[in-house]
Order: C-alpha cells, then structure tokens, then sequence
C-alpha cells in the first residue's frame, strides 16, 4: 500500500529512524518533509499516533496515475472522481497539495474548480460539516489520490499547519506552534497562565482565547495594537494590578523581577518559546516552578543550537527532573530547528 507523510524537515534523520522503528517501507517519492512510501497495509494507526515524536500524520493513497501536462486538470479530475465515486451520496470536502508537479493552478484553484465539477456531476460537495475528504497529491507529474472519513475538529488536512495558518491573528507566526501543542497534546487546562518571554505576544494572544487569565513576562514591547484588534484586552502591569480572565497584563520587566511580583500566584500552566540555549530555557521554567500548582502543566519548546538532538533533549529533561515529568515530545508542523515539550510538575 502507499502513504503520504509529512516528516520533520529539520530533523529528517530523526524523522527516518522513527519510521523505521514503525515499519519497513519503500520510498516511491521524497523531497524533503514529504514522502510517499510503500508500505504493508493497516499502518494508518501506527504512523499518525501522537506519540510520535518527528512524524506529524499520514494519508492512504488508493490511485496513482500520470499527470498529462498537455491536459493537467482533466487528468487529475480523473483521479478525484474516482475518489469521490467511493464517497457517493455524503458530503464530501476536497483537498489538493502540490509538492513539485507545478502549473498554473495553486491547490485553492484547483480545489474550488474540481467542487463545482464534481457538483455538476451531481456529487455533493459542501463545506458545511462535511463527512468525507477526497485528497490528491501532486508529485513528480503523478496524482496520488485517496479518500477519508472527514472531522472538522480533527484538522485532517494534507498541508499540516493549513488550519492554524488561517487561524492565527498575525501578530506572531509563533501563534501556530501553542495551537498545535493544544491539539497535539490534548491540553485541557484553564486558569491562570504565565508566559515566558512573551514578545511580540502570539502565545498570550492565544492563551487569552482560551480563557485564562496571562502574565506576560518579557523586557521586549508586546504588539498591544495587533493584540487589541483581535479582540484581547492587553493592560501593563502597575502596583498590585493582575490579569483578569481572557485578559494579558504585559510585566515589561526581567523575569527576576517579575517573580516577586508573581510570588503570591498559582498558576495553572505555564509556557516558554524564548530563543535561548536548552539549559537557559530549563532555568527559565525551574525558577518560575514554584509558581506553578501541583500537576500543572509546562510547555514550552528547546532550540536544538547543534544536530546531537538526543544530546539537547537528555540534557532539558536531566535538568527538569527533580520538579518536572516530561510526558510528551514532539516536533510541530511550524516548530523549526526546535522540540516542544509537555510536561507536568510533580
């Protein structure tokens, strides 16, 4: 059988060695984070388990054939019929990523163009609640299509930050890593937040959606206006003043500082994405513990600053030890030369 995967494209040795431990596997197509592969059957569970570390998802691929440059639309169409053929008399949503077979069409164009003509042929494409996503990858000048039961809250797309892109407030691409560290973990915590090195604000902004209460910790300005356009009440912090619920207060200071303003809270999560070395990270999160309530939650990402991985992540963990049980990693479709981490104090 063929899968379509998404790997870490900065961690591509790591992402291999993963995938070897899941299963033997022929490479068909590869370029980069995307690779197509032969596999045995009924791997589908195995390859998209949250425990993995470095592969983000997988796709069932069901039909192959050439892509005619001559007539580049109508040979693909051919292919997303027969997907959709399988999905008759269900709402169906389509979805088109084109690695390196390029053409005029981007994948938008060529998903609103084979909607309208699987609607004349009287298939029922709909993009309210829909059931099944019929998807075509384009690789090579070949079409690689299948087909699959389709949950919004699943966000079972080819392209994985697609929906956190078109999700997120622009005020930070950072944005993206928390809502895929929300969803890749399962994170369920409400409250109070506190976040380190909170610059430019894309993680407060996002943590503040959700309802808590956050303490932005950082000696750099916030984007206040971008913040305040999506709808978030941003206040600095003054004398005894503290963050109400869905609301940032900026603590424009050193993080020291910051802590004995802080010393009389109980946070219930606490994040970190601050461009600095795996240890000054762990640091970071290790003075601030004490904050944190028992079994509340960290997450926070650590900057591989060499390619010894196993190096940077044994050290991060070694040094959280004693406060902290690291439960989950992950690399995250928009993490770049970085691990997240989620982990919750003893």
């Amino acid at each position: 059988m063929l899968y379509f995967l998404h790997l870490s494209r900065k961690f591509w040795k790591s992402s291999y060695r993963e995938l070897r431990g899941i299963c033997a596997f022929k490479p068909t197509e590869s370029l980069w984070d995307n690779l197509i592969m032969e596999a045995k059957p009924g791997l589908l569970s195995r390859l998209n388990s949250k425990d993995n570390i470095f592969i983000y998802g997988a796709f069932g691929l069901t039909d192959s054939t050439p892509i005619n440059k001559d007539d580049y639309a109508s040979s693909i169409y051919s292919s997303i019929r027969r997907q959709a053929e399988r999905a008759k008399g269900r709402k169906i949503i389509i979805d088109i990523y084109d690695v390196n077979s390029k053409h005029g069409y981007s994948g938008k164009d060529m998903e609103v163009l084979f909607g309208n003509m699987l609607e004349k042929d009287g298939f029922n494409v709909s993009m309210d609640e829909p059931e099944v996503l019929v998807y075509a990858v384009l690789f090579n000048w070949k079409c690689y299509s299948g087909m699959t039961g389709y949950s919004t809250g699943k966000r079972e797309l080819l392209n994985p930050i697609r929906h956190y892109n078109h999700s997120r407030n622009g005020i930070s691409r950072a944005e993206m890593k928390i809502e895929e560290a929300f969803d890749r973990f399962g994170i369920r915590a409400k409250g109070m937040a506190i976040d380190l090195g909170a610059a430019p604000g894309g993680w407060s902004c996002f943590l503040a959606r959700k309802g808590f209460s956050v303490a932005a910790i950082d000696n750099a300005e916030l984007n206040v206006k971008a913040i305040r356009e999506s709808g978030i009440a941003v206040e600095r912090y003054e004398k005894g003043s503290k963050p109400e619920r869905g609301e940032i207060m900026h603590y424009k200071m050193g993080f020291a500082e910051a802590y004995l303003k802080l010393k009389s809270t109980k946070a219930d999560l606490i994040v970190d994405d601050m461009n600095i070395s795996p240890k000054e990270s762990a640091a970071a999160v290790l003075m601030y513990s004490p904050l944190l309530k028992r079994n509340g939650i960290c997450v926070m990402t650590i900057k591989s600053m060499t390619k010894n991985v196993p190096k940077h992540l044994s050290s991060v963990k070694k040094e959280l030890s004693g406060k902290f049980i690291v439960k989950r990693i992950a690399v995250l479709p928009s993490n770049r030369q970085e691990l997240t981490l989620l982990c919750r104090k003893r």
